[in-house]
């Protein structure tokens, strides 16, 4: 079943592996000055359907586990879970990545957006007219994609969660 790009499986989990991944970032500068930071994800890798699934930072799924999942094809053999349930603990697991996005483009991209068209036109009055329409264009964009993907999230999510 294809729900909206994802696809939808209900059934036992099988050849459960788990592995905990480190992710390193940050810079140093010539002097040895900088700021690194670590952090931990943990990724259960397992089959379903005799179909490869990867989802990070799970740790609470084991072997024989009825599940329903919503997942995308990464096109490399596995499927990326962005939504769980397990009827076998009782629990469910959902990334709303895409909302945070959305949030990311309103909050930062759009001011910043409106400061660089307002100064590009040198402050003048048409300038700052420009500027204000567009930034206020710019939101509201934002705003209806992240209604957009939100229906779109919340009816993959109600699927799963009726299953």
């Amino acid at each position: 079943m294809s729900v909206y790009g994802f696809e939808i499986f209900r059934g036992k989990i099988t050849e459960v592996g788990m592995s905990k991944v480190g992710v390193t970032s940050g810079s140093m500068n010539s002097s040895g000055r900088g700021h690194v930071s670590t952090r931990v994800e943990r990724h259960a890798h397992f089959k379903l359907d005799g179909k490869a699934f990867e989802h990070i930072n799970s740790g609470l799924l084991e072997e024989g586990d009825e599940v329903a999942i919503a997942a995308k094809n990464m096109k490399n053999g596995f499927y990326r879970v962005e939504i769980l349930r397990n009827f076998t603990k009782g629990y469910y697991q959902d990334s709303k990545l895409s909302e945070f996005i959305g949030l990311f483009l309103m909050i930062i991209l759009s001011p910043i957006f409106h400061l660089f068209i307002t100064y590009w036109l040198f402050g003048t009055v048409f300038g700052e007219s420009i500027g204000a329409l567009l930034a206020f264009i710019a939101m509201i964009a934002t705003i209806v994609f992240l209604f957009y993907v939100g229906i779109r999230y919340n009816r993959i999510a109600k699927t799963i969660k009726n299953m």
